[in-house]
C-alpha cells in the first residue's frame, strides 16, 4: 500500500507547527498511549499524525515500544468517514481558518457533501458553515458553486442549487389560517358559493435563491424565527 492509500482517510486539517511539536516530543517521552485505529484493508482511520510522529522518532534513533493498534470493520464509506470525524473533532479544538478548510474539503470530492450535510457531521450550525463559505476569495467560490453535492437522498445535486418551497408551520400563522378559511366558509355558506380562499389548504412561500449558501442562510433564519420549514428542490 503506497502512503497515498494509507494516508487516505486524512480528512482533518493538519496540526500547527506548535501542536505538532507537543505531540512529538509527548510521543518521545512516553510512546503512543493510544492504540492507531485501522480499516480491513489497513487505511489508518485514527492515528495519521502520531504515526507519522513515530516513524520520525525511530529514523531519528530513538527507542520506542512498537504501538497497539485496533482493526475495525464499517458497515460502508459513509460510516467511516462519519467515525473519523467523530473521533477527531472530539479530541481537537479547530480554530476558525482549520473549521474553514474542513468544510471545503467536504464540499470537494470525493466527499461531495452538502452544506446541511457537513453542518450535522461537524455539529455546527447550516449558518456557519455558510458563512465560512461566503469568507472564501471569489475563485474558491466559483470553484464550489461549479461542484455537485450529495443529498441525504443519495442524489446527486448542483451546489448551486434550484429554487426552493418553504412550507410555513408557524403556530400563529395557522391559527390565522383557520380563522380565515373559517370566515371564507361561512360567508360561501351564506351566499351559496363557494370562495377561492376556501380552496387554500396550504400558504407557500417560493423563494429563488442564487445558490446553496443563501438558501441555507435564509433557512436559518426562518428556524430561528419559529417557523417549521422544509425545502424541497423544484
Amino acid at each position: 500500500m503506497t502512503t497515498t492509500d494509507q494516508y487516505k482517510y486524512q480528512i482533518m486539517p493538519s496540526m500547527t507547527d506548535e501542536e505538532r511539536a507537543q505531540l512529538k516530543a509527548d510521543i518521545r517521552e512516553k510512546g503512543i498511549i493510544v492504540p492507531l485505529e485501522f480499516d480491513e484493508e489497513g487505511h489508518i482511520i485514527d492515528g495519521h499524525h502520531r504515526f507519522e510522529l513515530f516513524g520520525e522518532l525511530i529514523e531519528e534513533g530513538v527507542d520506542l515500544p512498537m504501538f497497539d493498534k485496533i482493526t475495525r470493520k464499517f458497515e460502508n464509506e459513509q460510516a467511516k468517514i462519519a467515525y473519523v470525524l467523530s473521533l477527531n473533532l472530539k479530541r481537537r479544538h479547530l480554530n476558525a481558518e482549520q473549521r474553514q478548510q474542513l468544510i471545503v474539503k467536504l464540499r470537494k470530492p470525493p466527499y461531495s457533501y452538502t452544506m446541511s450535510k457537513i453542518a450535522s457531521l461537524l455539529s455546527i450550525s447550516i449558518a456557519t458553515v455558510s458563512r465560512d463559505i461566503d469568507d472564501l476569495s471569489d475563485a474558491e467560490k466559483a470553484e464550489l458553486k461549479a461542484l455537485t453535492t450529495q443529498g441525504a437522498d443519495g442524489r446527486t445535486y448542483t451546489a448551486n442549487y434550484a429554487a426552493r418551497a418553504f412550507y410555513t408551520g408557524n403556530t400563529q400563522m395557522r391559527e390565522q389560517m383557520a380563522q380565515d378559511q373559517g370566515a371564507a366558509k361561512a360567508a360561501s355558506q351564506a351566499n351559496g358559493t363557494q370562495s377561492e380562499q376556501e380552496k387554500v389548504t396550504r400558504y407557500a412561500i417560493l423563494v429563488d435563491c442564487p445558490d446553496e449558501a443563501t438558501q441555507a442562510e435564509l433557512l436559518e433564519r426562518l428556524v430561528e424565527e419559529g417557523y417549521n420549514v422544509r425545502a424541497m428542490v423544484l
